[in-house]
């Protein structure tokens, strides 16, 4: 018996809530915690942005195997068990000593991170809203616009819980948010066709081989150069993301003031998501995906260039940029990639583009650290936005872009 369409709303409902707790924490929550494990733990920004390599790292890796593991436990299994996985994630930092634990709790967060990650997003909004039709992208935004309204919200609520209580207090006290979705994501998160064998569509053949993929298929000329074109983006937007504290710490910001440095790119990151759908009910994905880069460069040279008041005018460029290219990636490569291999190609492309993210978040420490200022990074990030042009415009020579 087929569900009824409005269901496929709920699905995506219960996923943005996910995405809100989960990803609101690990791309923008923790950070507001940077400036005091720094001195709890008497470190470097390079050594503790070293455990972002290991999370983004672990992302990738998890998202390469998520489509096997959905296979096997469905959607709605994976999602609890990130939501479990989350909480327990939380409670454990809020007992930490060492880097060396720091940097075990981010491996972990990877798989955490992954489970309401794009490619389970795809898996649900695929098989809810087919090829061609025009609220596929909408879906799709608003799912992933959990990530950065959570970013928001949870960054002012920690604000205000470390103006009353210690870090670590706070820490614990976000353990309880995962474990309050459990019974929403268990009652919604379910499949058009529940009692189908293969109810969400994404089997692997008998040989173990996903139909219509093999890993050459991604790794040519074209999916290199659609990489090129879209890594960069994943660069910048982990190094705004990761720092923003940092630098508006370095201002001689509040916390309160830093948590509205980290509101200003992740609403405007959650408005570039939302309104990549609507945008593509009238432009091309291509001229689409073009305005929200060219919105990232624009944020990127502000950012170099410009006087610190501009700071937030500056990361709201880099969010909204980069809120509108996340999906619009990810709708790209599923046209170029259709078939029941989805999951698994997006795998491929998400651990790529999480290479650029890590690079992005640890580098642009490591680089602090050794040049004392963050002028050089800025730069470094206006020049692979260039280069992401440059390879757009390959693609579309090569009849890859739209």
């Amino acid at each position: 018996m087929t569900l009824p369409f409005s269901r496929g709303w709920l699905a995506v409902g219960a996923l943005f809530v996910n995405a809100f707790v989960i990803q609101g924490l690990a791309i923008g929550g923790i950070t507001m915690f940077d400036n005091r494990v720094i001195a709890a733990l008497e470190t470097t920004r390079g050594a503790l942005k070293f455990r972002d390599l290991i999370y983004i790292f672990a992302t990738a890796a998890s998202c390469l195997a998520i489509g096997w593991v959905v296979e096997r436990i469905g959607v709605r299994l994976t999602a609890v068990i990130g939501l479990v996985v989350m909480s327990a994630i939380l409670a454990a930092y809020g007992q930490v000593g060492s880097l060396a634990t720091i940097y075990v709790l981010h491996g972990v967060l990877g798989f955490a991170f992954a489970s309401t990650h794009v490619v389970v997003l795809m898996i649900v909004i695929s098989r809810w809203f087919p090829a061609g039709d025009p609220r596929r992208g909408i879906a799709l935004g608003v799912a992933i616009a959990g990530a950065s309204l959570g970013a928001v919200v949870l960054a002012r609520v920690i604000a205000f819980g470390l103006s009353i209580t210690d870090w670590r207090g706070v820490m614990t006290g976000l353990a309880v948010l995962p474990l309050i979705l459990i019974p929403l994501t268990w009652l919604l998160v379910r499949s058009p066709e529940p009692r189908a064998a293969d109810p969400w569509g994404i089997v692997a053949g008998r040989d173990g081989s996903a139909v219509g993929f093999s890993f050459s298929s991604v790794m040519n000329a074209h999916g290199l150069i659609l990489m090129a074109s879209i890594i960069p983006a994943f660069y910048v937007s982990a190094c705004a993301a990761s720092h923003i504290v940092l630098m508006l710490r370095d201002q001689g910001a509040s916390d309160v003031v830093a948590a509205g440095g980290v509101a200003a790119f992740f609403l405007a990151g959650l408005a570039g998501k939302a309104s990549s759908g609507f945008f593509l009910l009238r432009i091309s994905l291509g001229a689409t995906w073009c305005g929200f880069l060219a919105a990232m460069m624009a944020g990127s040279t502000l950012l170099w260039a410009g006087p610190g008041a501009a700071f937030s005018v500056a990361v709201a460029l880099i969010g909204f940029g980069w809120g509108g290219c996340l999906p619009l990636s990810n709708l790209r490569i599923a046209e170029i990639y259709p078939g029941a291999g989805l999951a698994r190609v997006l795998g491929v492309f998400v651990m790529c583009e999480s290479f650029g993210s890590a690079a992005g978040a640890w580098l642009t420490g490591v680089m602090f650290d050794s040049w004392g200022s963050y002028n050089g990074p800025l730069a470094i990030n206006l020049a692979l936005l260039i280069g992401a042009g440059v390879a757009f415009a390959l693609l579309k020579r090569r009849g890859e872009a739209t």
